[in-house]
């Protein structure tokens, strides 16, 4: 029997059997395609989707900062600063205003370059007033300490302790691997902080993990409080320098100001 017949007389059979390979493979196979997605599929399918609807990240957690810092910024005696009241809220809102337009925009390519540039500006400006508030409780508390009662020092200090830890978490926000938006897209950047959660399994990570605002303001916070962080390892000579900047500004405030303020207190 030839080739030929032999195809004959198999689709003779499979006619009187009602079997049919090409439908019943097409039928195994829309099957398979209609199966229900395991949970990290449907994690990772779900984050794929938004990451393509967005091309830029939440801007709501770096504004709610921003907003603190202004609030907080009200608070501070005025001979703690180098600027009038109605400066420092023009001041904020340089930061704050980029921030908006970044997510009213939907992230387009002017606003993100905008904002960069206005929260490093921001964070130099803040960081130099900082220094001087500092100074000058310093000073205060040294020359003339009957001028400041306890409880106005120790509100300063707490309020300049606030400012270091925002200031901070936005620019390491905007610093490690070339930002957020870069983050989002997976764009190949040296990073400048390890967190655990780059080496650790995908059992216990979510696919597509990068850090976030959150991240970052844990990491600023974990600096000015014990002056180090366990978890987040600096890897670039730059991420190692600001956190000793911060470090030491928060070292100053909490063992030097605070401590002087509590004693006053309890005097």
């Amino acid at each position: 029997m030839g080739p030929s017949e032999k195809r004959d007389s198999d689709r003779a059979e499979n006619a009187d059997t009602g079997v049919c390979p090409d439908r019943d493979a097409a039928a195994v196979s829309g099957r398979e395609s209609n199966a229900p997605l395991g949970l990290g599929e449907l994690t990772s399918k779900t984050e794929g989707q938004l990451m393509e609807r967005q091309n830029y990240d939440s801007r709501w957690p770096p504004a709610l900062v921003l907003f603190a810092m202004l609030a907080v910024v009200a608070l501070l005696p005025m001979r703690l600063t180098l600027m009038p009241q109605l400066s420092r809220f023009a001041l904020a809102a340089v930061a704050l205003l980029p921030t908006v337009a970044v997510a009213v925009t939907s992230g387009s390519h002017r606003s993100l370059v905008i904002e960069r540039m206005a929260h490093f500006a921001f964070y130099a400006l803040v960081t130099l007033l900082t220094l001087f508030a500092v100074a000058q409780l310093i000073y205060m508390m040294v020359r003339r300490s009957s001028e400041l009662s306890g409880l106005t020092l120790l509100l300063s200090s707490i309020a300049v302790w606030l400012v270091i830890i925002g200031i901070n978490s936005i620019l390491y926000w905007q610093l490690d691997r070339g930002g957020p938006e870069a983050r989002l897209r997976g764009l190949a950047v040296h990073p400048d902080w390890l967190f655990p959660q780059d080496n650790a399994s995908a059992v216990l990570v979510r696919a597509n993990w990068r850090p976030n605002f959150v991240d970052y303001f844990y990491l600023a916070y974990s600096t000015a409080t014990s002056f180090s962080t366990n978890e987040v390892v600096p890897l670039t000579s730059r991420a190692k320098l600001l956190m000793m900047l911060e470090s030491i500004i928060s070292l100053m405030v909490i063992v030097l100001v605070g401590a002087r303020a509590i004693n006053i207190l309890g005097a």
